[in-house]
């Protein structure tokens, strides 16, 4: 086990955060590494930073080039990449020190071409676990391909992730990577992520699916996960001809196409709701829930204010099936600033109500919620109220069985 391991760092105006992640490439337990910085066109601080970076470890090279995004970006860095594997980084991120030796056995061990792993995800200071809704082991997709291609962008629900479509958790033979992006479209704004790992995922021959987290990915207010672009539905359609290109490249197609119908359907609807910068008139709510568990007009709290509340209150203010007579979140300074009228969860005991609706989309998260409200604010648990959210796509799927 002593293969170079390359690990492509893309950067842009990230002079805050690109020390932390670097350093934290560099103290890795696995040291025969290439590193590879991609300055993409950066107008801050971090050329100087990556210089520096540079001079003080030899193993450290740098690309700088014109700002054109991330699939660009990393295409740029994997084409110099001299590493047997390479592992994607965000700039903004930062890797657990055993990462890449923990990873990198998996792959010799199995001979393996791609091997995953969770990641925390991090908005604010809300941490959440995040790994393959797939099963932990070894894929042979020769052999064994129907298992994980059945299940490669979600398990029954569109809302249940097969493999996670992030590109920065997963080691990845070069050749691979290298041949993926080669042809992925820099037009592909939202979704490089999903097009480079679900392209390379097709093309490969065994996988090794792990559960371990190492990978700490960090959500900044502005991210593109959370701006609008009103070409969001041009970059939606490069990304649906190139992977429908790539699976039909596969003697699985069937199965990978009928995913990718209801995926692209998916963003759509998420483009609709969130992404173009639509008005609240035509924006869609992109989940829904059972309207029938509270009797009508009752005055209600509110309780989240990511996506799933978001839809939850924009449906309740337009069908005027409730009163809200509080909308809180743990996170309220934030979405303050994002213009949500949210409060902290404080003022419950503020307002008159006859329950608090729990707008979250795990029920683990909302059994968490609940022990909370009763033991730190004596809720009664009868007027805490959780029902599971169900998306646009998978509910017209549900009727469409149905009927």
């Amino acid at each position: 086990m002593n293969d170079l391991i390359s690990v492509v760092v893309t950067i842009y105006n990230l002079e805050g955060y690109l020390c932390k992640c670097v350093n934290s490439v560099r103290n890795q337990t696995y040291q025969n590494l290439d590193i590879i910085l991609v300055d993409d066109g950066s107008v801050d601080n971090s050329p100087e930073l990556c210089n520096q970076l540079r001079l003080d470890d030899n193993r450290i090279s740098v690309i700088h080039k014109n700002n054109e995004g991330e699939v660009a970006a990393r295409r740029s860095g994997v084409e110099q990449a001299r590493g047997k594997y390479t592992l994607f980084v965000d700039g903004d991120d930062w890797i657990e020190p055993d990462m890449v030796y923990e990873l990198y056995r998996s792959a010799v061990e199995h001979n393996a071409d791609i091997v995953t792993s969770g990641c925390y995800r991090q908005s604010e200071d809300i941490y959440t676990e995040v790994f393959d809704g797939v099963a932990e082991g070894v894929y042979d997709t020769e052999k064994n391909g129907e298992e994980i291609f059945g299940n490669l962008i979600y398990v029954g629900l569109s809302e249940r992730n097969g493999i996670t479509p992030m590109l920065i958790n997963k080691l990845i033979r070069t050749c691979l990577a290298r041949e993926v992006h080669a042809g992925l479209s820099n037009q592909i704004y939202y979704g490089g992520d999903s097009a480079a790992m679900f392209a390379c995922f097709s093309r490969a021959r065994t996988i090794v699916i792990t559960h371990n987290i190492y990978y700490h990915y960090i959500l900044h207010a502005g991210s593109v996960t959370s701006s609008t672009n009103p070409y969001y539905l041009r970059s939606v359609n490069e990304l649906y001809l190139f992977l429908k290109g790539e699976f039909q490249k596969s003697k699985y197609q069937k199965v990978l196409i009928q995913q990718l119908d209801i995926y692209i359907a998916k963003q759509v609807f998420l483009g609709l709701s969130y992404y173009m910068g639509l008005g609240k008139p035509v924006a869609i709510p992109y989940y829904d829930f059972d309207k029938n568990v509270m009797e009508k007009g009752a005055r209600i709290i509110l309780y989240g204010a990511g996506k799933v509340g978001r839809a939850f209150y924009s449906q309740i203010c337009t069908e005027k099936c409730y009163q809200v007579v509080e909308w809180v979140d743990k996170n309220y300074l934030a979405l303050r600033k994002q213009g949500l009228n949210v409060s902290s969860i404080e003022t419950i005991g503020q307002v008159e109500y006859d329950y608090i609706l729990l707008a979250l989309m795990e029920q683990d998260k909302a059994d968490m919620a609940r022990k909370i409200l009763i033991k730190n604010y004596q809720i009664d648990a009868d007027k805490i109220i959780w029902t599971q959210p169900i998306s646009m796509v998978d509910k017209y799927k549900l009727i469409e069985r149905e009927e």
